[in-house]
């Protein structure tokens, strides 16, 4: 008797199943996985930018401003932190104020392009865009009190990341574990 080795189309019918189920319920975990993966790397980027941004207004003993959004940097241009571009940059700020300009004497520290891909919004009494974040000589935030940024994604308030900045210059990131009305309405829903 001769007999044949090969698959019936059950088997086909079968693997292909297996395949279309494991598929279905891996693709999404993936999708979290990577945005989850995004998410810590822009809020570790900008928790670094933070730190560099205090450690250096105490060496140099004088302001330094975090720009959390710019347009297009070049360090022989002045600029003002818009809230219009894509750029981070660090700089001595000799006028106090979230501008650029050195004819004045300000100094480009370090700069990042194209950093942000995530919302980020400053908790205060109006929620608002945040354009930078200042370091005075001492090491404290040139604000007072505690500042509270969220980083949002596609994904909405619910898996949004939190940093808090002490008014001493402290800062901490985590997972946002409750966040108000006004950032729940700002950040993007999942449509």
């Amino acid at each position: 008797m001769n007999k044949e080795v090969g698959f019936t189309v059950l088997d086909i019918l079968i693997a292909v199943s297996i395949a279309v189920i494991v598929l279905g319920v891996g693709a999404p975990m993936f999708r979290d996985t990577s945005l989850n993966a995004q998410m810590v790397s822009a809020t570790n980027s900008l928790v670094t930018a933070l730190n560099k941004a205090k450690v250096e207004a105490v060496r140099r003993g004088e302001r330094v401003t975090v720009c959390l959004s710019a347009s297009e940097i070049d360090e022989a241009t002045a600029f003002i932190c818009d809230g219009s571009g894509e750029h981070l940059a660090i700089f001595t700020s000799t006028a106090d104020d979230d501008s650029y300009d050195p004819a004045d004497g300000d100094e480009m520290l370090r700069q990042f392009d194209a950093w942000r891909k995530h919302d980020l919004f400053a908790e205060a009494t109006d929620l608002s865009t945040l354009t930078s974040v200042s370091y005075l000589d001492n090491g404290r935030l040139a604000s007072s009190g505690t500042t509270t940024l969220y980083m949002c994604d596609e994904r909405g308030s619910g898996h949004a990341k939190a940093i808090y900045m002490t008014e001493f210059g402290m800062i901490v990131s985590r997972k946002a574990e409750s966040v108000s009305a006004a950032v729940a309405a700002a950040c993007p829903a999942l449509s």
